[in-house]
């Protein structure tokens, strides 16, 4: 594909895996009255690098796979990696500055972003 294709996909990439790890976070740290007991910092700090973990983890088997099926030789390989990853955590860094933001206001754009789901075991 393109440079161009390549990021704009990137883009949306980055964007779902933020939502992913908001989710992700809210839902494993949240206690039975559905609060979840951290800072905001921590918060976004948290969501920030499980994004960047998963786009991290997603680009290097592309990569594998592109390598191994002679679909790109190593040296481009890298350099998209590169633009790849840098694209990965500027929209993280957006994603965590904007949840910083939500939290400190009316918290509408964090709660957009959740995909809560309620646990189906019941604690006794």
């Amino acid at each position: 594909g393109t440079v161009a294709g390549l990021i704009i996909f990137d883009i949306c990439l980055a964007c779902l895996l933020n939502i992913a790890a908001v989710s992700l976070f809210y839902n494993t740290q949240k206690d039975e009255k559905n609060t979840v007991k951290t800072t905001n910092k921590f918060l976004c700090f948290s969501t920030f690098t499980y994004a960047v973990a998963g786009g991290t983890i997603y680009l290097i088997i592309a990569g594998i796979i592109k390598i191994a099926t002679k679909a790109s030789d190593l040296l481009s390989s890298l350099s998209i990696l590169i633009t790849e990853m840098s694209v990965i955590l500027f929209v993280s860094l957006i994603f965590a500055l904007m949840f910083v933001l939500s939290m400190k206001k009316d918290r509408r754009f964090i709660n957009s972003c959740l995909i809560k789901y309620m646990s189906t075991t019941k604690s006794k």
